[in-house]
């Protein structure tokens, strides 16, 4: 997933601020294998989709690591650093705000 997760921010242009329900999105609309074979690694999990998300905001913060290419930063000044977006169930709530290094 880490792979995948790396093209996808790769595409974005440097200085371009994201959160992880971008990246659940473009995961569910272009890579349609990828997706739910990662989701099924969690079926055994209660609230697997939650889960499953969470484990992606994870990817995404491994990408801060110089091992991983230092691909992004997490915005944490001040009373910024979240963004406020549709999860896949509808639902407007508060994510954490990266930004493509």
């Amino acid at each position: 997933m880490i792979e995948t997760i790396q093209s996808i921010i790769k595409s974005l242009p440097a200085g371009t601020y994201f959160d992880s329900h971008y990246i659940i999105s473009v995961l569910i609309k272009e890579h349609k294998d990828t997706y739910p074979k990662f989701c099924a690694e969690h079926l055994a999990e209660k609230n697997t989709t939650e889960v499953a998300h969470s484990q992606i905001a994870k990817e995404i913060k491994k990408l801060t690591e110089e091992a991983h290419g230092s691909l992004v930063e997490q915005i944490t000044d001040g009373t910024h650093g979240k963004s406020v977006s549709y999860n896949i169930r509808g639902n407007a709530t508060p994510c954490t705000l990266w930004k493509r290094v």
